[in-house]
């Protein structure tokens, strides 16, 4: 099975930090598209943020 990439999401301070990766480097298959759209709108209703990077 093919690496799917990873989506990471890190809160410091107020500040969300989303970091995503995939090894093809310029492809992002739609699964991980999906696990980014979704960790961006958690973010954005999380009462701890303050940025989101």
């Amino acid at each position: 099975m093919a690496d799917a990439g990873s989506v990471n999401t890190f809160i410091e301070n107020g500040i969300v930090t989303i970091e995503f990766f995939h090894p093809a480097h310029n492809a992002m298959p739609s699964a991980q598209l999906l696990r980014l759209t979704e960790a961006i709108q958690a973010a954005g209703e999380n009462d701890l943020r303050k940025t989101l990077f």
